[in-house]
C-alpha cells in the first residue's frame, strides 16, 4: 500500500489538504483496509502527547485522531529520523499503525547508508 510522504508545503495549504484528503479516503475504507493491512510509511506528521514531538502540527492531529476513532495501536515508539541538520531534534516519523498489537513486533535497527531514518524491521 503506497502512503504519502508530505514533506513539503506549499503556502496554499496543500500539504495538509493532501494529508486531508488521504484521511478521509482511509476513513471510508478503513474496515475493509484493517482486515487486511496494517497502515505503515513515512508520515512526517507531528503530534507532542502520542509521538513525543516538539510540537503537534494539524496533520498530526489528524493522524492522531484517525488512529483513535479506529482503535489502532502505533507500534513504533522509538525515535526514527535522525537528525541530519543543525537544529533538528530526533523524532517518531515513521508509523506502524494496527488493530491487533499482539500479532506483530517492531525493531529499530541502523539507518542504511544516507538515510536520515532507522530501518524498522517488522515481525
Amino acid at each position: 500500500m503506497a502512503t504519502p510522504n508530505p514533506s513539503s508545503e506549499s503556502p496554499s495549504g496543500e500539504k495538509t489538504r493532501d494529508v486531508l484528503r488521504f484521511f478521509d479516503y482511509l476513513t471510508s475504507k478503513v474496515e475493509h483496509i484493517l482486515s487486511l493491512y496494517p497502515f505503515a510509511g513515512d508520515f512526517n506528521v507531528h503530534h507532542q502527547l502520542w509521538l513525543s514531538s516538539p510540537s503537534t502540527n494539524y496533520p498530526g492531529e489528524l493522524a492522531f485522531n484517525f488512529a483513535f476513532l479506529h482503535d489502532l495501536e502505533q507500534l513504533v515508539q522509538h525515535y526514527t529520523h535522525i537528525p541530519d541538520h543543525l537544529g533538528d531534534t530526533p523524532n517518531i516519523l515513521d508509523f506502524f499503525l494496527i488493530s491487533d498489537p499482539s500479532s506483530h513486533s517492531v525493531t529499530l535497527s541502523s539507518q542504511l547508508g544516507s538515510s536520515d531514518h532507522n530501518l524498522i524491521p517488522i515481525a
